[in-house]
């Protein structure tokens, strides 16, 4: 996906090396950690069960601070668990998925 490079964005998170982060990587959410900052890419590294560790650099607005949420598959939700909204609102979970 492609945005238009005028287009208004939400400011930057600020981000660290050693930072705690979830990347989004083609519509999946991944723990990493940050291992480096520049203006126009942030440096991961991620663990895959199949590759190993990773390191990469990718652009600044796919990583997000962890804020102490840790990243759970849907179909692992249960009943009163409470959820964060990409925009930052919690919900809780009325019924199981």
């Amino acid at each position: 996906m492609t945005t238009y490079p005028l287009a208004p964005r939400l400011p930057r998170p600020d981000l660290f090396p050693g930072q705690a982060v979830h990347v989004n990587a083609h519509t999946a959410w991944l723990p990493a950690t940050v291992i480096s900052v520049a203006h126009t890419s942030v440096g991961i590294s991620l663990f895959s069960a199949k590759a190993g560790a990773l390191t990469r650099t990718v652009a600044p607005w796919v990583v997000q601070p962890a804020d102490g949420y840790r990243l759970k598959a849907v179909h692992n939700l249960r009943h009163s668990d409470e959820v964060v909204a990409a925009g930052g609102a919690i919900h809780t979970v009325a019924a199981p998925p």
